[in-house]
């Protein structure tokens, strides 16, 4: 916002119409300029907690109830994020495969399964390979946490958790900025249309010295 706009605001607030209430929603409040915060009533309103943020995705949107569950845990209070995560689900359960697969060929040094599993993934599409790269980032900081022991801070569903709570023993503070690096770098790579099969043959490789039997 630039002086004027502010400035214009500011006198607004200060000098309203007559019975004229604003009400001004932000999710970034200390961003606000403090000229303007000080002449507001700031109220926090809380996350949706997780019990009725499963009963809302049953009642209204006629889920499971252990899907609900773990879409509620993973939005953390967030109902719009819920709504997306509901809509990426089966994208997300193809990611859950190639992930599981690609982690298990690289701690177990299969090299032959390896090069057939680049050359699938190959030919899934950028799109999809980008998420599955952003995917994989993310599962690799929750077996992190796993692995410090911050459960608090773990948002898997049932079935990663289930994989996670013996993969996370990998996930230490040995590797995890280099693992991390190296989804990152190849996340870029693909994004910048270099050739998958070589982005996804370096990331493989890389992963097979950082996950340690």
């Amino acid at each position: 916002m630039n002086a004027t706009a502010a400035s214009k605001l500011l006198k607004l607030i200060e000098e309203p119409p007559a019975k004229t209430l604003f009400l001004m929603v932000s999710e970034n409040s200390e961003q606000i300029l403090s000229t303007i915060l000080s002449r507001t009533q700031l109220i926090k309103i809380p996350k949706i907690d997780n019990e009725s943020m499963r009963n809302a995705l049953c009642d209204r949107l006629g889920l499971s109830p252990e899907k609900a569950g773990d879409i509620a845990h993973l939005a953390n209070g967030n109902y719009f994020e819920a709504q997306n995560l509901i809509s990426s689900t089966e994208e997300d359960n193809d990611n859950f495969d190639q992930f599981t697969q690609f982690m298990r060929l690289s701690y177990q040094r299969k090299i032959i399964e390896i090069i057939n599993w680049v050359d699938e993934i190959s030919r899934i599409g950028r799109e999809k390979q980008k998420s599955f790269l952003a995917y994989s980032l993310r599962l690799i900081r929750e077996n992190f946490m796993l692995n410090i022991k911050n459960k608090d801070l773990v948002y898997l569903t049932k079935k990663e958790l289930e994989f996670s709570e013996n993969f996370s023993q990998f996930i230490n503070q040995e590797n995890i900025y280099q693992i991390y690096e190296a989804l990152n770098r190849a996340h870029s790579d693909i994004e910048m249309n270099a050739y998958n099969k070589i982005v996804f043959l370096d990331l493989a490789l890389k992963i097979i010295k950082l996950i340690k039997k």
